[in-house]
């Protein structure tokens, strides 16, 4: 179901607000945003000389959320609604620093890091089912990736990925996990990673 603009559902994240619509994912769970960014910013590895790769990016709830501690923001969505929120999300926030690349992740990653720093900080949030084969291993052979973080709504496929990226060389870090889904046996799980 597409909504009017007037009709956007919005919640407000790090004093900036976030449309998004019903035919686009969001987190389900608006009361634990706020715990979920303070524990990212908390990580201190971001700063004001890295680009912050935002993949399936959806309507930019992460990038945009994070926007004013980065240097530039990068967002990779392949899905048309999720974009069009994405663009409205930048303008009614006024970003400067998000650039939206459409397209799918393992398709338009590589050229995009290979135009960045070596300060990049990868985050993502992937489809229950986890990564596909091709975005697993452009991840893995990144070289100019600082972090990755990984939020899994599928804590059984974040297994198999991480297990990917620690035999490639991948140090995980942390794990977070976060009760979005109160009273069901359901986790989102976020991973850091080092190189």
């Amino acid at each position: 179901l597409q909504l009017k603009e007037e009709d956007y559902l919005w919640t407000r994240i790090r004093n900036k607000k976030i449309f998004y619509s019903l035919d686009t994912f969001f987190q389900t769970n608006l009361s634990i945003l706020p715990s979920v960014f303070e524990r990212l910013e908390a990580l201190k590895i971001l700063s004001k000389e890295t680009t912050f790769f935002d993949l399936y990016g959806g309507v930019g709830l992460f990038g945009i959320g994070l926007s004013d501690l980065v240097q530039k923001v990068i967002l990779i969505e392949e899905c048309i609604a999720s974009i069009k929120l994405a663009r409205y999300n930048v303008n009614i926030n006024q970003l400067k620093n998000v650039e939206i690349i459409e397209g799918m992740v393992e398709d338009k990653l590589s050229s995009a890091l290979t135009q960045e720093t070596l300060s990049n900080v990868a985050f993502l949030d992937p489809p229950r089912a986890g990564l596909s084969e091709k975005a697993l291993n452009v991840l893995k052979e990144a070289k100019t990736l600082k972090h990755i973080l990984y939020l899994s709504c599928g804590p059984e496929n974040l297994v198999q990925d991480l297990a990917e990226f620690v035999s490639s060389g991948w140090q995980i870090e942390k794990i977070m996990p976060f009760d979005f889904f109160p009273k069901t046996k359901r986790l989102e799980v976020l991973a850091v990673l080092k190189p």
